[in-house]
C-alpha cells in the first residue's frame, strides 16, 4: 500500500493551520489528482494537533457547514476498544437511548463469553443504525485517534466517501506512535517546521488542561505547559539512552519534587494532580528525535533543569532545581567530592548514575530542599583518612534520607543505619514512595512501619534477602496503595498486610520461593493482584507456591496468574469482586485441583486452557447474592476426600449455582475434559438468583405465608446431586467401595426466579452449551433402564415454549419431569 502524501503548512498557529487545512477538507487532491477521503495532520514536531482538529469541530468556518451537513467530532484520544469509539459515535448522533440496549446486551454477552475489554469488537446492528442515520448526509468526521494502529470507521457505521461524499480528518494522540508508511493513501499534513515549539507546546497543554478538568481537577494552563517543558528539555539535554529518567514510573514525581506541581508542597491533591497529568500526558511514548532537534536549535530548555553526560562534573549552576548526571558509555565512574554542591541550595531533584561518594556523609546532605534521590550504580567511596569534620555513624545520610518524598535506588547499596525500633521509632514521616531495584537501603531487616506515610513501596530483585513473617513490618501503614515485592526469590511467607488497610496492589512477579497467599494477612482493600512466576513449563527452578487465598478481598477485581506454577493446587477467590476470571496460562494452573469462587456475584466467566484434560477435583462456584454452595468443604482434608475415592481414583466434583445460565460456557471443561456418562463427574448444578442456609428444610418453610398470585417459583433452593455427608463417612470407615461412592441420588436440574431469558440472549456457543447440560441426564442409559426422568423446576408458561428435537435424539419432553409453581396463574 502507498504512503500518504506529505504537504508541509506554512502555518505556525491554530488560528492559521486552521485557515490552511480547511480547504484540503473542501477539494483536497492527491499528487495523482485523486481526492482522498482521509487527512491525517501531525501538527507541529507531533505537537498541537488535537487542539487544531478541536477548534474546527467546534468552531467550524462557514465554508465547511456549506460543504458538509453533517459533522461528527470523535475524541478516542484515551482508547479503551473499537466498541468504546462505536459508542462514542453513537453517543455524538444522539442515539444512546436507541442502542443503549444492544450496547448493554451484547457487553453482558461478551462478559460471559471472557472476552476482555480491549478486545470487543463494533456491534453489526448498531453499525446498521449508525450508517442508516448519516446516510442522507455529507459527513466530515474529525477523529482522535487514540490506538497504536488503523481504525476502520466502516465497519462502526460511518458511510464510505464513494457513497455520500464523508471525509475524514484524524490524528493521533502521541508523537510518531502512527508512522506514516502505515498510513492509507490521502494526505499527511504537518505544521512548519520553523514555526515555535514553545508556541505548539502551550497548544498540547491546552488539550492537557481540558481532560484534567473534566475530572475535576483544576489544573491550569501553566502548570501542564511546565510539564512537558520539563519533559522535553531534559528528554533532549540526556538523549542517547545514556540516562534512564523512567519517565512512565517518576515522571509525576518529578514535577512534584522539583515544585511544578502544588509549589513545594507535598500534599494529596498535588499528588493526584501530577498523577492525572501523567496518565493523560503518557510522556513516556513521545520519543520523536525531530522535536529533540528543534528543542536544541532553539535553546528553550529552561536553566534550572539540568542534565550532564560528561566524564566529568564540576559543580552544580547555581538556582539549579533539577539535576540528572551520567558519564558517557564507556567511562569509569565520576567522583562527586561535596565541594559540588555547595551552590545547590535550591536543587529538589536528584539523580546520579555510576558516581562514587561517602555513603555515610554524601556530599548533598547540604541541599536542604532535596526531595527526590535516584542512585543508580553508585558505588561508596571509602576514604583513606577521614578528617575530623566526616561523619562516620551515617547520621547525614539519615537526615538526608528523612529530608525526601521519593527515594530511587537501582544496583545500589545504599545502607543507611536505621535505629533499633522501637514503639514510637518514626525514622521519616515525609517520605511517600521508596523504589529499590537490585539494590538495598539497609543493613538489618527494616520495619517499614517506620516510614508511617508511605504510599508506594518497590522492592524488587534486592541485593540482601529480606526476612519476613518475624515481625509486622507493615503494621499500622494506613497510606499504603502500591506493593511491589518482585523477584524476591527467598520470601517463603508474605508479611502480614491485614494492617496496610489502604493497599489497592500487590504485585508477586518472580516470588518463586513464596509458599501461599493468604488467606489471614490481607486486607479488604485489595483490588489487583499479580503473580507471573515468569518462568516456562521446562525451568528447572519450580514456583513452590501451592495455594493462592484471596477470600474476603471484596474490592480485588483484576486477578492475573502467569508463569509456570507446577505446585499450585488451590486458588480461593470467594467473596472477591473478580469478574472475568483468565486461567488460560496452560503453565499457571496445571496442577490446580481445587477452584473456590463462593460469593463471587460479579462472576461472568471463566476462561481455562485450552487442553485435552484439566487436573480440577473440586469446583465451587455460587454468584448469587446471599447464596452459598449446598456443601462446600470445611477444609482442606475434607477437599480431598471429596475429590478422590477408594484406590485413589480420581473424581471431579463440581458445585454451581448461578444466576444466569450463560455461565455454562465457562464450565463446558466438565464434559468435555470428563465424560459424563461414567460415574467421575458429580455436579450439582443451581440456576436461580439467591439462596440462603444449605438449602436444608428451606421449601417448607418458604411454603409458608401468603403468596401473591401469579408470581413465580419461590425463590430457589439448593439440591444435592450427592449426599456429601454419606461419601465421607464411607470413605473414612472403609464401609463402601470405590462404586458406591459418589452415586447420584437422582439427577435435578432447577431453573428458578431471576434466570435470564435464555432463547434470546444466549450465544450460540452458549445455546450449545445448556442443550448439551439437560441432554446429558436423559440420554444416560442409566436414566432408561430404571425409568426415572429429570427433574425440572420451571415456569409453565416457558416450559410450554420449549421446543424440542424428538426422542431420537435423545431430547423429548417425556425424559424431564416439569415440576411448576402451584402458584401460577395464567
Amino acid at each position: 500500500m502507498a504512503a500518504a502524501d506529505e504537504i508541509e503548512i506554512s502555518a505556525t498557529d491554530v488560528k492559521t493551520a486552521v485557515q490552511e487545512i480547511v480547504p484540503y477538507l473542501l477539494e483536497g487532491l492527491t499528487i495523482d489528482g485523486s481526492k482522498p477521503k482521509d487527512i491525517y495532520f501531525y501538527g507541529w514536531f507531533g505537537l498541537g494537533a488535537s487542539t487544531v482538529l478541536r477548534a474546527i469541530a467546534e468552531h467550524p468556518p462557514p465554508s465547511l457547514l456549506e460543504r458538509f451537513n453533517k459533522i461528527i467530532h470523535i475524541d478516542c484520544s484515551r482508547w479503551k476498544s473499537r466498541r468504546e469509539l462505536q459508542r462514542a459515535i453513537a453517543y455524538e448522533l444522539k442515539l444512546t437511548q436507541q442502542v443503549a440496549a444492544d450496547f448493554d446486551r451484547q457487553d453482558e454477552e461478551d462478559d460471559f463469553s471472557g472476552i476482555d475489554q480491549g478486545s470487543r469488537a463494533e456491534i453489526g446492528t448498531i453499525a446498521t443504525v449508525i450508517f442508516m442515520s448519516l446516510v442522507s448526509y455529507r459527513c466530515l468526521v474529525i477523529f482522535h485517534n487514540g490506538s497504536d494502529g488503523m481504525v476502520d470507521l466502516l465497519s462502526c457505521g460511518i458511510p464510505q466517501l464513494e457513497l455520500v461524499g464523508t471525509k475524514v480528518l484524524w490524528t493521533s494522540s502521541s508523537s510518531g506512535k502512527i508512522s506514516q508508511e502505515k498510513l492509507r493513501p490521502g494526505l499527511f499534513l504537518y505544521g512548519n517546521s520553523g514555526a515555535n515549539v514553545n508556541a505548539a507546546l502551550v497548544e498540547e497543554a491546552r488539550e492537557t488542561v481540558l481532560y484534567t478538568r473534566k475530572l475535576g481537577l483544576g489544573v491550569t494552563l501553566e502548570i501542564a505547559t511546565y510539564c512537558w517543558l520539563y519533559y522535553f528539555s531534559l528528554s533532549r539535554q540526556g538523549a542517547g539512552d545514556i540516562i534512564y529518567f523512567d519517565w512512565a514510573t517518576h515522571a509525576s514525581s518529578y514535577w512534584v519534587c522539583d515544585g511544578i506541581v502544588g509549589c513545594g508542597k507535598s500534599n494529596d491533591q498535588a499528588w493526584e494532580f501530577a498523577n492525572a497529568l501523567q496518565k493523560h500526558m503518557r510522556v513516556e511514548e513521545c520519543t520523536h528525535v525531530t522535536l529533540f532537534y528543534y528543542f536544541f536549535k532553539q535553546n528553550i530548555s529552561t536553566k534550572h533543569w539540568v542534565c550532564r553526560t560528561l566524564s566529568y562534573f564540576r559543580e552544580v549552576p547555581s538556582g539549579t532545581t533539577s539535576l540528572f548526571f551520567s558519564p558517557p558509555h564507556g567511562s569509569g565512574y565520576v567522583s562527586f567530592p561535596s565541594k559540588r554542591f555547595h551552590e545547590a541550595d535550591q536543587l529538589r531533584v536528584l539523580k546520579l548514575c555510576r558516581c562514587t561518594f561517602s555513603f555515610s556523609s554524601p556530599p548533598f546532605h547540604c541541599c536542604h530542599n532535596l526531595r527526590f534521590l535516584g542512585l543508580d550504580q553508585c558505588m561508596d567511596e571509602q576514604e583513606q583518612q577521614l578528617g575530623a569534620e566526616e561523619d562516620q555513624t551515617g547520621a547525614r545520610a539519615m537526615e538526608t534520607f528523612q529530608r525526601l518524598w521519593v527515594l530511587d535506588v537501582s544496583h545500589t547499596d545504599w545502607e543507611l543505619e536505621f535505629p533499633i525500633e522501637t514503639e514510637e521509632a518514626m525514622v521519616a514521616t515525609d517520605i511517600r514512595e521508596v523504589h529499590v531495584n537490585k539494590g538495598r537501603i539497609w543493613r538489618k531487616n527494616l520495619a517499614w512501619r517506620q516510614l508511617p506515610n508511605l504510599c508506594k513501596l518497590r522492592v524488587v530483585d534486592p541485593t540482601s534477602s529480606w526476612v519476613t513473617g518475624g515481625q509486622d513490618e507493615f503494621m499500622d501503614m494506613v497510606k499504603i496503595e502500591l506493593l511491589d515485592l518482585s523477584k524476591n526469590i527467598t520470601i517463603q511467607v508474605l508479611p502480614n498486610l491485614s494492617g496496610a488497610t489502604n493497599l489497592k496492589t500487590l504485585v508477586l512477579d518472580g516470588c518463586v520461593g513464596l509458599e501461599h497467599v493468604g488467606p489471614q494477612g490481607l486486607p479488604p482493600s485489595l483490588e489487583s493482584f499479580c503473580l507471573d512466576s515468569g518462568l516456562g513449563e521446562d525451568d528447572e527452578n519450580k514456583a513452590k507456591i501451592s495455594s493462592i487465598r484471596l477470600a474476603g478481598c471484596a474490592r480485588l477485581a483484576d486477578f492475573r496468574l502467569h508463569g509456570s506454577l507446577p505446585n499450585l493446587e488451590e486458588l480461593d477467590l470467594s467473596h472477591t469482586s473478580v469478574k472475568m476470571l483468565d486461567l488460560k496460562d496452560k503453565a499457571a494452573v496445571k496442577s490446580l485441583q481445587k477452584v473456590f469462587l463462593v460469593g463471587c456475584e460479579q462472576l461472568r466467566s471463566i476462561s481455562w486452557p485450552y487442553t485435552e484434560r484439566h487436573p480440577v477435583r473440586l469446583l465451587c462456584i455460587d454468584t448469587r447474592a446471599t447464596g452459598e454452595v449446598s456443601r462446600k468443604p470445611s477444609s482442606s482434608c475434607d477437599s480431598s476426600m471429596v475429590c478422590k475415592g477408594k484406590g485413589g481414583k480420581e473424581y471431579c466434583h463440581a458445585f454451581v449455582a448461578v444466576t444466569d445460565m450463560r455461565f455454562l460456557q465457562s464450565i463446558e471443561f466438565l464434559w468435555w475434559w470428563w465424560d459424563w456418562r461414567t460415574p467421575k463427574v458429580k455436579a450439582n448444578l443451581c440456576w436461580s438468583s439467591t439462596s440462603k442456609g444449605d438449602g436444608k428444610n428451606c421449601h417448607k418453610k418458604k411454603m409458608h405465608g401468603h403468596i401473591p398470585a401469579g408470581s413465580l417459583l419461590p425463590r430457589s433452593l439448593t439440591y444435592y446431586d450427592i449426599s456429601t455427608e454419606h461419601q465421607i463417612t464411607s470413605h473414612i470407615d472403609g464401609s463402601s467401595n470405590a462404586t458406591t461412592l459418589f452415586q447420584p441420588v437422582g439427577t435435578h436440574m432447577e431453573i428458578g426466579e431471576g434466570v435470564n431469558d435464555v432463547p434470546n440472549t444466549v450465544s450460540k456457543r452458549g445455546s450449545g452449551a445448556i442443550c448439551y447440560v439437560m441432554d446429558r441426564p436423559a440420554t444416560d442409559t442409566r436414566r432408561y433402564q430404571d425409568g426415572r426422568p429429570v427433574a425440572v423446576d420451571c415456569e409453565k408458561d416457558w416450559w410450554d415454549k420449549l421446543e424440542w428435537d424428538g426422542m431420537e435424539s435423545g431430547h423429548h419432553p417425556s425424559l424431564f419431569k416439569p415440576r411448576h409453581s402451584k402458584y401460577y396463574r395464567k
